[in-house]
Formats: structure tokens, C-alpha cells, sequence
């Protein structure tokens, strides 16, 4: 198991804060992360990371209180920046000093805390992990500006003509409800722009995941990282 003072990453700009009172903040904001999600290990499971100094500290001192701005990031590229506060009888001095422990100050979770998105987070991070293992690649769907939908494809592998026309049939194959009305290249992205016109939303989910099955054994899958 990970130690709780391993998961914090200290920068340059966090080098104002001494040693002693890094290991501290990293070993209590651990223990108060998994007791704000109310389960035993949720940080390790998760594999989040605490990064203090990479953004702005914006450290400041208010009603007894010390606060700092720090950031919080997980597989699949999420992060996410929270408030810490610590409380010592000298907020200013406590962070300098190399008598640091448990008994003489405490670290914690603000306000910005917010339990749901952590939790939601990790609920989008398993769907993307089963897509992964079933698919070959993970996928994300939003319908806001539905019944015009842009499809991008994020490739590990520079675009080529050959691999464009590939897709372009498979559009043309599968989406049969859609009109493509527009597409756009950048070496390892396509982007094409769909128009299902009047159909409802309802009628062709099935047909937009029929288009996502059908990358499923296709050679072209083994270059789609993102799509």
C-alpha cells in the first residue's frame, strides 16, 4: 500500500512550506480525503495524486486559519483544484518550523470539497475502463447541440488519407439517419460534423452505438486512442 506521505508531489513554489511541515500535510490531507469520501483507502484505490505548487498557492491567513490552493489529479486526465487550510498556534511560523507533528497542528479539507464529483468521476472512470477492455479504446458522447454532433477522433498514429477514407465509409455505412456536413484534420484528429436533420434523439441512439460497435475488431481501432 502506497504510504500516505508518498502521494503528495511538492514544487518549486511550495518550497516555502519546510519538509516537516510538507510530510505532515500530506500524511493528514490523505486521512481527511478518505474520511471526507467516508471510505477506508478510496486515495490508493483511486490513485490520486496531491500536487502542491504546480498551481498558484494563493496562500493566505485568515480567522486563525492558514489557506492554500492545491491540486488534486487521477487517471484518464482528471484534476481538479481544492482549498486546504492547516491550523497551529502560529499559522505563519508553523509552516517554516521543522517541529511539526499530529499534536501541534491540523490539516484539512474547505468548503470546495465536493464528495459527489469525486464520486462521479470514479463511476465515468470505470465505464471508460470496461470501454477500453471491450472496445479497444475509450469514449465519451455528448448530445447539447444534438441533431448536429461532431465526432472526433483522437489517433496515436498522424492521419493519413487512406485512414480518413476508411472512416469516412464507415459513416456513410453506419450513420444512414446522418448527413455529414462538414470534417476537419490535424495530424493525429478528425473531426467530422453529422446532421441527423428531424430525427429524434431517441430513435437513432441505437444507430450511433451501432457506429461505435463497429470499430470492435476493425483494424482501425488499434490507432484510435480517444474517439
Amino acid at each position: 500500500m502506497k504510504n500516505k506521505s508518498t502521494w503528495a508531489t511538492f514544487y518549486f513554489d511550495a518550497e516555502e512550506f519546510s519538509k516537516e511541515f510538507q510530510n505532515e500535510m500530506a500524511v493528514q490531507l490523505h486521512t481527511r480525503f478518505d474520511a471526507m469520501m467516508e471510505q477506508d483507502s478510496f486515495v490508493n484505490e483511486n490513485s490520486f495524486q496531491l500536487l502542491v505548487g504546480k498551481t498558484d498557492l494563493k496562500t493566505a491567513y485568515q480567522d486563525g486559519y492558514g489557506f492554500v490552493l492545491v491540486e488534486i489529479t487521477g487517471p484518464n486526465h482528471f484534476q481538479t483544484v481544492l482549498t486546504a487550510y492547516w491550523k497551529s498556534e502560529d499559522n505563519v511560523s508553523s509552516c517554516k518550523s521543522i517541529n511539526v507533528s499530529a499534536e501541534n497542528i491540523e490539516f484539512g479539507w474547505c468548503a470546495d470539497f465536493d464528495k459527489e464529483k469525486f464520486l462521479n468521476y470514479i463511476k465515468e472512470d470505470i465505464v471508460k475502463s470496461i470501454q477500453l477492455k471491450t472496445l479497444g479504446f475509450r469514449y465519451t458522447a455528448g448530445f447539447s447541440d444534438y441533431p448536429v454532433i461532431d465526432i472526433v477522433f483522437s489517433f496515436t498514429i498522424e492521419v493519413n488519407e487512406q485512414l480518413k477514407n476508411e472512416i469516412n465509409a464507415l459513416v456513410a455505412k453506419k450513420l444512414v439517419s446522418a448527413e455529414m456536413i462538414g470534417n476537419k484534420l490535424s495530424k493525429n484528429v478528425y473531426q467530422i460534423t453529422i446532421d441527423f436533420k428531424k430525427k429524434k434523439i431517441e430513435d437513432t441512439l441505437f444507430e450511433i452505438n451501432q457506429f461505435i460497435a463497429s470499430f470492435q475488431g476493425n483494424e482501425i481501432v488499434q490507432a484510435i486512442e480517444i474517439l
